[in-house]
This record gives structure tokens, sequence and C-alpha cells, in this order.
């Protein structure tokens, strides 16, 4: 039991330098995960938000300190849409007569690359889905990349990252990182500075 409490309410957005300094028990509670200078990037989200929670533990090493959402999950889904494959198509070699070829092979290649989307702005539905990692927001930040492979053995358009937390915060399942070059297995790494990648492994890796 302590004499007396603060619930210090310190937004992710401010200055941890001008955190109060006091010997009383200090609960810190944190606003929702979400950066809108990442542009809708799920996993980069919830990674700067892993490591401002860690920063904040330190701080007040020694006090009680809670961090809201504790847990966040990755979830690696598999999206069937018509919308999506009309938006997202690839381009012909000639647009109205003009040679397209140079465009037309960038944005093959650029299929492969996850884009950050937000799903409610298409009908789509997710026709699969496994859980790939587990973020402990408590925990300490983790010191280097999160990589392995998962199955998803299912026709889709698209394959994507997903983010899905505790505590009620919910809303962001939306935000995806999609792949529209899909296939049943993959293979994921997560970098620490919000980098991802989402590559299809082939039958004979």
């Amino acid at each position: 039991n302590v004499a007396r409490r603060f619930e210090v309410a310190l937004s992710i957005y401010s200055d941890l330098s001008e955190a109060p300094s006091t010997d009383a028990e200090v609960i810190v509670l944190t606003g929702e995960p979400f950066y809108h200078d990442l542009e809708g990037h799920p996993v980069a989200c919830a990674l700067r938000f892993w490591r401002r929670c860690a920063l904040l533990r330190e701080l007040f090493a020694g006090r009680r300190v809670r961090v809201a959402p504790g847990r966040a999950v990755v979830v690696a889904v598999a999206i069937r849409s018509s919308d999506l494959s009309k938006a997202y198509a690839p381009l012909p070699d000639r647009i109205c007569g003009v040679d397209q070829k140079a465009a037309a092979a960038a944005w093959r290649a650029a299929r492969r690359e996850l884009v950050p989307i937000d799903l409610d702005e298409y009908e789509c539905d997710v026709v699969a889905e496994r859980e790939i990692v587990e973020f402990k927001l408590s925990d300490g930040f983790p010191a280097r990349a999160i990589e392995g492979e998962v199955s998803l053995s299912c026709a889709a358009d698209a394959v994507g990252l997903v983010v899905r937390y505790e505590d009620g915060f919910e809303g962001s399942e939306s935000r995806c990182l999609v792949r529209f070059d899909a296939g049943p297995r993959l293979r994921y790494s997560l970098g620490l500075d919000g980098r991802c990648r989402l590559d299809v492994v082939s039958g004979s890796d």
C-alpha cells in the first residue's frame, strides 16, 4: 500500500523528459497506437508504440507502470476482393496507343511489395488467417527482426498483415499491409524500424 498515488495520463506524443518526478507510485496510461505520419502502416505503428512503452517502463523503473493496450497480435490474412483486383490490376503495355512497357514492368514488380490499405474502403472478404507473432507490449522491445514462415492454403486475390490489439482497442484491423502477388506459403520479416516483407515461398525453396 502506498500513501499517495498519482495517475498520469501521458500522451504517446509527449516529450518523455516532461514526465513528472515523484517517489509515489505512478500509473502511466498511453493512448491509441496510431501514428498519422506512418500512413496507416499497422506493423510500424505497433512497433513504435511498443518502443514507446519500453521507454516509459524504463523511465519509471521500480514503479508500477501499466500500458494499454498491453498486447498485440500480428495476423497473416488471405483476401478475396474483385474491388481490390480491379483497383490494383496490372497495367497494360499500351494505354491510348502510348507505350507503357516500363510502367507496366515497374507495376508488376510493385505487386510483390507490401502496400498499406484500408480494407474498409473496398468490398472484400478475409477467407483465411493465421496468427504469426504476439507483441507483449509490457515486455522489453525486441533486439532483432522477427522472421518466420506461415501457410494460408487457399485461393486469394491478395495476402496481407493486420494487427489486432487487446483491451478494447478496435477499429485498427481494417488497416492492412497488402501484397497482390499472392501465394499459399509465405515468408515474413518484421524489421524493428517497421520495414516489413511478405514473400511467396516457391515449392522448390
